[in-house]
């Protein structure tokens, strides 16, 4: 999880629209063989868990899920022409 300053401009899911407001930015990482649905499902859930909806409405959140090793083992190859 890093926390940064962004130009509330620039932030369009933020409710300030003057200043700077607060960024984090967090990565979660999940192993498991999952499809792309259930990746998407699982960052809409840990978007509206209890403590990310208690962050003062200032703040952006942004989710990512971060490729696992397993993921990269899992992943076809890519193909070369």
């Amino acid at each position: 999880m890093r926390r940064s300053k962004v130009p509330a401009a620039s932030c369009t899911d933020c409710h300030a629209s003057t200043g700077e407001v607060d960024r984090i930015l967090r990565a979660i990482s999940i192993t498991g063989a999952l499809t792309d649905e259930q990746r998407e499902g699982l960052t809409r859930i840990a978007d509206r868990c209890p403590v990310h909806r208690s962050v003062h409405p200032a703040i952006s959140v942004v989710t990512t899920l971060r490729a696992t090793l397993d993921d990269q083992a899992d992943a076809e190859p890519a193909q070369v022409d």
